[in-house]
């Protein structure tokens, strides 16, 4: 089991929950829902399903205030529903980085290898923690310029 993810912050208004629910009952009965779950791909992983093994889905999940509306839901299999939890989709990228929770030390990004660029020459290239991008030092010949 995964452990819980303290980092988020959920206080779901028990009305607004019971409301989205009984929309999305209403919404899984659409002609629009059911040729969704007729193609039978999950949003997430990109898999192939039988339409009763796909879920409903909401990207704002309903107890961080998100709403059971066709721009809101996608249909995904268990597994994935399951993973995703109450996050969105951008903090389940950051979750799977290890950059969503504040506390925790971040992952080091991986540096990438040296580029070939024109010629014979080669570059090398940095990423810093927030994503910019840097020249680290040329390779020209048999000599390495930092």
């Amino acid at each position: 089991m995964r452990e819980a993810r303290t980092w988020v912050e959920t206080t779901a208004d028990d009305a607004h929950v019971r409301r989205e629910r009984a929309t999305a009952r209403a919404l899984r009965q659409s002609a629009g829902w059911r040729a969704q779950l007729a193609k039978g791909r999950c949003h997430y992983c990109g898999g192939t399903f039988p339409p009763a093994e796909l879920t409903m889905d909401h990207l704002v999940p309903v107890a961080r205030g998100g709403r059971s509306e066709r721009g809101n839901v996608v249909p995904c299999c268990r597994a994935c529903n399951a993973s995703k939890g109450c996050l969105t989709p951008a903090e389940q990228i950051l979750d799977s980085l290890g950059l969503a929770d504040p506390a925790a030390e971040p992952a080091p990004l991986p540096q990438p290898p040296a580029v070939p660029a024109i010629g014979d020459q080669r570059i090398s290239l940095s990423v810093t923690p927030l994503g910019n991008v840097s020249v680290v030092g040329r390779q020209g010949g048999s000599a390495f310029e930092p």
